[in-house]
């Protein structure tokens, strides 16, 4: 039976990696074709998911700080959502220790909010928490202990029980590869989910399939109330010429040596030129999000003031 199936997962594997989904043209703008639609549909149930949850929040609030001005958590009933997993599993430790010069209620506070984070994700259907612990004295030495292995181990059981058919994991760290490759071994599934920027590219190799995940895909796993209160532009790619743009000036600004134009008619509209008969035109109510998006995504952009 396992090897049957493992025979059958490597035959998805290869036709789900000819998809190039690995590279957002829009996040970044080098890349000239658009993310294709990542479809888990082939993929066998039913599915764990396994949350390491020190790279994750790292990466997210990477990328979503600027743009929701505030630190946040993703929602993980919609990752779990994403993926299609059956039960979630959340790897993660309390953090106890004091920070130097931290008063006693600033401490009591910390701890009550990452306990109601635990308690929040633990409501989720089908969630549970891990937690590990935490050592070192100070901020710059604290790390986890006990996470990884804790991961590892229970990953290893579930696939042993075969209580699921696929595994996805959701880290960056390279120093999963030989629990991947362990997985893939026995006949498991192995998705990895991480960060398109810093995922290792030999822990991508190793799964049957990959997500890396741009500030869009953040976005869709951003809690709703900021998603309401910090919408995204309406953003396309368009045939455009120099000049050729609807409405009355804004502002203006310049990408290499082509010109970027900001107007308004109904909306704001930046046209963003690609190449000599292409832009990105991205449309939004609010001007000074729009510009803020183009700060994000667009770094090479300098806007005049």
């Amino acid at each position: 039976m396992c090897l049957e199936f493992h025979a059958n997962a490597r035959a998805v594997s290869k036709s789900i990696k000819r998809q190039d989904f690995r590279v957002a043209a829009l996040v970044y703008p080098q890349y000239s074709a658009p993310m294709a639609r990542f479809n888990r549909s082939s993929f066998p149930e039913p599915a764990y998911l396994f949350v390491d949850a020190g790279h994750i929040r790292e990466c997210y609030g990477s990328a979503m700080r600027d743009w929701f001005m505030c630190e946040s958590e993703i929602d993980y009933e919609k990752l779990k959502k994403r993926v299609g997993a059956f039960k979630l599993f959340y790897y993660d430790c309390l953090d106890h220790i004091r920070s130097a010069g931290e008063s006693d209620s600033a401490f009591s506070t910390r701890k009550e909010q990452q306990e109601a984070q635990f308690d929040q994700i633990r409501s989720i259907v089908g969630a549970h928490v891990r937690l590990g612990s935490l050592a070192g004295s100070s901020q710059k030495r604290r790390r986890q202990k006990g996470v990884d292995i804790l991961l590892a181990v229970d990953m290893m059981n579930h696939a042993i029980r075969q209580n699921m058919r696929r595994a996805v994991l959701v880290t960056g760290d390279a120093d999963f590869k030989p629990l991947v490759e362990s997985m893939i071994q026995i006949g498991m599934f192995v998705e990895v989910v991480g960060d398109l920027k810093s995922t290792s590219k030999e822990l991508v190799r190793a799964a049957d399939a990959s997500e890396l995940l741009a500030f869009d895909e953040y976005f869709t796993l951003a809690p709703g109330g900021l998603q309401n209160d910090f919408p995204l532009p309406d953003k396309r790619r368009i045939v455009y010429r120099k000049n050729e743009f609807s409405g009355s000036v804004t502002a203006t600004g310049k990408i290499g040596n082509e010109e970027v134009i900001i107007s308004w008619t109904d909306l704001f509209n930046a046209y963003i030129p690609i190449n000599s008969g292409e832009a990105y035109l991205l449309r939004h109510r609010d001007f000074e999000l729009l510009t803020r998006f183009i700060k994000i995504q667009f770094p090479d952009v300098v806007l005049k003031k």
